[in-house]
């Protein structure tokens, strides 16, 4: 959950308890993902460690692209 706002400077997710449990009833896995869980995905992607890498695509999303 982030401060994610709207061109006009509304808040996208006015009720984060809201966002959240809608998230996890339409997810596969009934769950909403949190930056910390997500950022090492990008550090390692960001990294010297990835340099091999081409093509690829992480989605840390718990299913929700395949449902």
């Amino acid at each position: 959950m982030t401060g994610l706002r709207t061109v006009d400077g509304r808040q996208v997710y006015a009720d984060p308890d809201e966002i959240t449990a809608t998230v996890r009833a339409f997810n596969p896995l009934g769950v909403m993902p949190r930056a910390e869980q997500v950022a090492p995905l990008y550090r390692f992607l960001a990294s010297p460690v990835a340099a091999g890498m081409t093509g690829e695509v992480l989605r840390p999303d718990g299913g929700l692209t395949v449902r």
